[in-house]
């Protein structure tokens, strides 16, 4: 391909002028333009401006670009031209298009006399054009599919335009949202300082997710320096009552401040009003008291940013019903219920913000799990970087689990020294209850607790964990309790674990793993990739159990007898293991034959198991 520039120039103390003409046939960007997408342009621009000022300034440009290619995708052809003179604008012709969307467009502007003008853009096939762009600029952009126009004109004069603008959806898709329907309108006259006009929009169907949206609709207004908006849509998984925001604002001579005079927002089994009109300080910004009630309950923010920057706000929470939470828009499954109140403060700065918070839920249900009573505490050290908290949660006649922590945000090589300090405490819930809020149905029963303590610091971490199962059955299997012991430091993991029944052990586990505990909590995806590569050392042992105490229970008839031993040792690495196991009965009684014996052994190596 080929270019030529020609530049000239007029410069002070006579009218300052610039001229410059560009002719492009066939240009490869990339040979021109490091890293630069390979292609073919064909481009011709002329262009000329003189004065002093915006005021007195002229000038002219007129731009040809015939279709052209950039990477994979298309541009052009564009066809522009524009004026400027006596401090006004003027575009004469505005003609653009590209696979699946068209621009095109004129129109003028004087400081002080009429504006008028013209803007289209069709958007005929979104997803090609997205893809064409996509392919011209290498981004991943995301799946994109429908069609679009949009429209508005311009009228009035400089200091007083009158806007008309109108964008029509018809169909819009793309990554987990679907749209059907969608229409919007503008109608807006100045000057800034007098504005008034309305906006309106409208959807027929909106699928996010799997929430749907039917009929929303907005309707909104503004006259001089006074707002009004309401927008209204039916959720069906919230119920048949339409959801509803609504609000009323204006704002001071000085626009500096602005009153919120009136703020709903209602969904189904729930609507929320404003208590008293609330200040708004724009710079910052600030409010003196924004508080919503829902008849006892009430949310409050006060405070704010500071012009400077420094930060006080605090959000109090006093009596919400969560059971009058929208349901659709939580996890399923997760039911929540009970009393919440709390509150929230921010401080410091914006570089560096202290937050802090706490929360009680009494009588709570979630998951399934009832009569729940929830303390929680956290605050947020900005300058420091470190979180620190506790909850205590508690269930009627249930279990409790106890947290406590102080940790920093990120365990950087560079702050070795950071302590930590967590520590979770968690004793008699049970796990059929446990496991039923998990979604599984489990054929066991039985109190489960356990307790996990992370020390040292960030370069020497130490983590000690034990769990405790008693009144353990699984199905008609029990009782028998198991316990478990993990300790893991100084580049080492070792796990000790037991079954007993009657005091008699049915089970011995134990396991030991060269681990780099700060590494794993560092970065946890590469330390369990360079876990699955340790070399393992495992025992699993019965040392002799009695099957008679066993009889009639998990599948065994009824008269089974005899001692069975097994042993199960492996090596290898925790991700390839390789092994024996072994296992024999003594003196067994099955179906009324006694004196039975029999052993069994097993190697797993590397590509075959063998009996």
């Amino acid at each position: 391909g080929e270019a030529a520039v020609a530049v000239a120039a007029r410069l002070p103390p006579g009218r300052p002028a610039l001229g410059v003409d560009l002719h492009v046939a066939g240009l490869d960007p990339s040979r021109v333009i490091r890293r630069a997408p390979p292609g073919r342009i064909d481009l011709e621009l002329r262009g000329a401006a003189s004065g002093r000022s915006l005021a007195d300034a002229r000038g002219q440009v007129v731009l040809e670009l015939a279709r052209s290619r950039i990477g994979g995708g298309e541009l052009g052809p564009v066809s522009f031209e524009g004026w400027m003179e006596g401090g006004g604008l003027e575009v004469g012709r505005l003609e653009a298009s590209l696979p699946g969307l068209s621009v095109a467009g004129s129109g003028r502007w004087q400081q002080r006399g009429q504006a008028t003008g013209v803007l289209t853009v069709d958007a005929a096939d979104l997803g090609l054009a997205a893809r064409n762009v996509a392919a011209a600029t290498g981004l991943d952009l995301p799946r994109l599919a429908g069609r679009l126009r949009a429209e508005a004109t311009l009228a009035g004069t400089g200091p007083a335009p009158h806007v008309l603008a109108r964008l029509d959806v018809p169909t819009l898709a793309t990554d987990g949202l679907e749209v059907a329907g969608g229409r919007c309108a503008l109608d807006l006259t100045g000057p800034l300082a007098a504005l008034r006009g309305t906006a309106t929009g409208s959807i027929d169907r909106l699928l996010a997710g799997a929430l749907e949206v039917r009929g929303a609709a907005l309707e909104a207004a503004v006259r001089t320096r006074q707002a009004s908006a309401r927008l209204t849509a039916l959720v069906p998984a919230l119920g048949a009552d339409p959801v509803a925001v609504e609000l009323a604002a204006s704002l001071a001579p000085d626009r500096a401040t602005a009153t919120v005079a009136g703020l709903a927002v209602s969904w189904p089994g729930a609507r929320w009003g404003l208590v008293a009109p609330a200040a708004v300080a724009l710079r910052g910004p600030s409010v003196d008291r924004l508080e919503l009630a829902d008849g006892a309950a009430r949310i409050a923010l006060t405070g704010g940013r500071s012009p400077g920057g420094a930060l006080d706000a605090r959000v109090t929470i006093d009596r919400l019903d969560l059971g009058t939470l929208p349901r659709a828009l939580l996890p399923e499954g997760l039911a929540l219920a009970g009393a919440l109140s709390g509150e929230g403060h921010a401080g410091g700065t914006d570089d560096l913000p202290d937050l802090a918070a706490s929360a009680t839920v009494s009588d709570g249900k979630a998951l399934g799990l009832d009569g729940l009573e929830l303390h929680a505490a956290a605050a947020w050290d900005g300058a420091r970087r470190r979180l620190a908290g506790e909850l205590h949660l508690a269930q009627r006649d249930g279990g409790t689990l106890e947290v406590r922590a102080d940790l920093p945000a990120e365990l950087l090589p560079s702050r070795p020294r950071e302590p930590l300090a967590l520590t979770v405490d968690a004793r008699g819930w049970a796990i059929d209850q446990l496991a039923a809020a998990a979604g599984q149905d489990l054929p066991a029963a039985g109190a489960l607790g356990f307790k996990v303590a992370l020390s040292g610091t960030a370069a020497a971490p130490a983590l000690a964990a034990s769990a405790d199962l008693a009144d353990a059955f699984w199905w008609d299997l029990g009782p028998f309790g198991v316990t478990a012991r993990l300790a893991a430091g100084d580049g080492a993991a070792r796990l000790d674990a037991e079954a007993v029944r009657e005091e008699e052990p049915l089970l011995r586990a134990r396991a030991a793993v060269p681990v780099e505990l700060a590494s794993l909590l560092r970065a946890p995806e590469e330390g369990l990739r360079r876990l699955l590569g340790a070399a393992l050392r495992a025992t699993v042992e019965i040392p002799g159990a009695s099957l008679a105490p066993l009889a009639g229970e998990g599948g065994l008839p009824e008269g089974t007898g005899g001692h069975l031993r097994a042993v199960v040792e492996l090596a290898g690495t925790v991700g390839a293991p390789r092994g024996t196991a072994s296992a024999a009965l003594d003196g067994g009684v099955i179906a009324g034959r006694s004196a039975i014996g029999a052993r069994i052994e097993a190697r797993l190596e590397a590509d075959r198991t063998a009996l």
